[in-house]
C-alpha cells in the first residue's frame, strides 16, 4: 500500500478500537492483525486495557489478545502474563495462551514457550499455546518435536476437558506435524488414531502427506 493510504487506514483503525460499539472495536482489532500494522500496537494496547474491564466484551478481548500477540507487540506481555498465570477457565486465557508463545520466543521456530506452559499451565493455555504450533507452522528443534509430542500423548484426556465443548487439543499438534519428520511423528499418529475422532483422523491423512490441514 502507498504511505498516504497505510496511514489513512491507520487512521480509520484508530478511530475504530474508540468506538462505543465492541464490534467496531474487533473488527478493529481483527483487520490490524490481518493487515500486520505493527504501528498500531500502542494503541491496540491501550484499547484492550479498557476493554478488559467489561466481562461482557470477552470476544472483543480474544481478537485484541490475539492481534497483539500475531503483533509480537512486547509491551503487551506483563498484561498477557498476568492473564496466564490467573489460568480463568475462558477463551481469554486461550488466547492471552497464543500470545504469550509469540510474545516470549526468540524466533518462530522456539518452542521453547509452549513446553512451559504445557508443564504448568491450566487445560486452556495448555490450547492455547498447541494451537500457535499449527497455525505459525512450527518446526521446532528435534528435541523439542518429542518433549511436546510426550506431554500432549493423552491431552485429550486432561480432566479439565469437556468432550462436548472443547475438541481434541492434539489436533493442533497434528496439524504442525505436517512439517516434523516421519520417524518423530509416527507413533504419535498411531496412538492418536486410536483414540481419536474423525477430525483429528482427516488431520493426521494430510500431514502425513506433509500437507497442513488448513
Amino acid at each position: 500500500m502507498l504511505e498516504a493510504e497505510t496511514m489513512a487506514i491507520e487512521d480509520e483503525l484508530r478511530a475504530k478500537l474508540t468506538s462505543k460499539k465492541s464490534p467496531d472495536r474487533r473488527s478493529a482489532a481483527k483487520k490490524i492483525r490481518k493487515l500486520g500494522l505493527t504501528a498500531l500496537g500502542s494503541d491496540l494496547l491501550t484499547a484492550y486495557e479498557k476493554e478488559r474491564l467489561d466481562k461482557r466484551t470477552w470476544e472483543t478481548q480474544v481478537e485484541m489478545l490475539t492481534s497483539l500477540g500475531m503483533l509480537r507487540y512486547l509491551p503487551a506481555l506483563p498484561a498477557v502474563v498476568d492473564i496466564v498465570s490467573r489460568g480463568a477457565p475462558n477463551m481469554i486465557t486461550y488466547a492471552a495462551a497464543g500470545a504469550y508463545v509469540r510474545l516470549k520466543r526468540t524466533e518462530v521456530n522456539d518452542a521453547g514457550p509452549v513446553i512451559e506452559l504445557l508443564a504448568r499451565g491450566n487445560f486452556l493455555s495448555q490450547c492455547g499455546a498447541v494451537t500457535s504450533l499449527s497455525e505459525d507452522r512450527v518446526v521446532p528443534s528435534r528435541g523439542e518435536m518429542e518433549t511436546i509430542l510426550e506431554m500432549v500423548w493423552d491431552l485429550h484426556r486432561h480432566p479439565d476437558r469437556d468432550p462436548g465443548g472443547h475438541m481434541d487439543p492434539r489436533y493442533y499438534v497434528v496439524i504442525a506435524c505436517a512439517g516434523w519428520p516421519e520417524d518423530v511423528r509416527s507413533k504419535f499418529f498411531e496412538h492418536c488414531l486410536q483414540t481419536c475422532d474423525g477430525l483429528v483422523a482427516r488431520a493426521i491423512e494430510s500431514s502425513i502427506r506433509n500437507k497442513y490441514f488448513y
